[in-house]
């Protein structure tokens, strides 16, 4: 099996098998492919569509390659999505991360600062001086007494330093916002993983069943969000011992309103805050519409309707935002944790 012929039938829309897609993945972290070769193998996957096969096979040899984050017996959650909508709404999955642990559950979130976006998950979080870019052993002592720790993406993947290059210079979603999600380093067990396009949600289903994943809830909204949407209804498929297809409308939680859309960094860090503080009743109510479903699995709550009043409360209670300022570090502390 060679990586030239493997590139050129792709270049001819033909699809890989699993193996073919493990062999190509391996040989592009152990830097065996040139950058601008590997900038053509993710155009020429995107163009083509990328399959279930495809996809579980990068995420399989991706998680091979990983360093592992040492957890303990906690068991956490992670809320990272695939990003790639161009829809420029807020860091949603961020807000949510925040929320459900100020509801006392352990949070080891995955992500990586803006690749396709504009501001990333890492870069909302610096904003407001909460550790992203951590050692490992910076990491474990943080999140030992926080419950909460965010997983700076290039520390835990360095297999894939010179790929992030490539992802940043074209500019586009790729087959890597599909694998993100998948290969935390601390093994959550649970996750929650919106997909931002949704004519690609049952390919990434059907892959990480292929993968025989458990404990994870994927879903992509009607209006194109890797959110539940707070105007259109959000397709979620629960991937378990049984695969449950149910649907979120946001009409059964609130009256419908459009998704907000952020200009710019700055205007993103305000419409943040003002989420997770209650401050704009609307930005609470996505985040915990978000949130919904982690409370309801991990609280063993009797509806999402509860998952989502109980995120509610917290958000408008102050817990969150109490959460929020705990998991901040002052310039002092900051400069030692990096």
């Amino acid at each position: 099996m060679k990586v030239k012929k493997i590139m050129k039938r792709l270049f001819e829309k033909e699809n890989l098998s699993f193996e073919e897609s493990q062999f190509l993945f391996e040989k592009i972290l152990t830097g065996e492919v040139e950058s601008n070769e590997v900038a053509n193998i993710l155009i020429a996957l995107k163009l083509k569509g990328e399959t279930p096969d495809e996809i579980a096979g990068a995420i399989k040899v991706l998680d091979l390659f990983k360093k592992r984050f040492p957890k303990g017996s906690f068991k956490s959650v992670d809320t990272c999505g695939t990003g790639g909508d161009g829809k420029r709404c807020f860091n949603i999955s961020t807000a949510v991360a925040i929320t459900v642990n100020a509801g006392e559950i352990p949070v080891t979130k995955h992500g990586n600062t803006a690749q396709s976006g504009f501001i990333g998950s890492a870069d909302i979080l610096e904003k407001f001086n909460i550790p992203v870019k951590m050692d490992l052993l910076e990491a474990k002592k943080y999140f030992y007494e926080k419950k909460f720790v965010f997983l700076f993406a290039p520390y835990y993947h360095p297999s894939l330093k010179n790929v992030g290059q490539v992802r940043k210079k074209l500019g586009v979603s790729t087959i890597f916002n599909f694998i993100g999600p998948f290969i935390n380093p601390a093994q959550p067990d649970f996750q929650i993983v919106g997909v931002g396009k949704k004519d690609k949600l049952n390919d990434i289903v059907e892959a990480v069943k292929k993968l025989k994943r458990k404990n994870i809830v994927i879903y992509s909204s009607e209006d194109g969000y890797d959110e539940i949407s707070s105007y259109a209804p959000t397709k979620c498929i629960e991937i378990n011992d049984e695969i449950i297809g149910f649907t979120i409308n946001p009409e059964d939680f609130f009256e419908p309103f459009k998704m907000p859309v952020v200009k710019n960094e700055n205007e993103a860090k305000e419409v943040f805050y003002k989420a997770i503080s209650g401050e704009d009743e609307n930005f609470a109510k996505i985040v915990a519409l978000n949130s919904a479903i982690i409370f309801f699995k991990m609280k063993n709550l009797n509806s999402l309707k509860e998952g989502f009043e109980y995120g509610y409360e917290l958000i408008k209670s102050g817990n969150v935002l109490e959460k929020f300022n705990f998991l901040k570090m002052n310039e002092k502390e900051l400069l030692k944790a990096g």
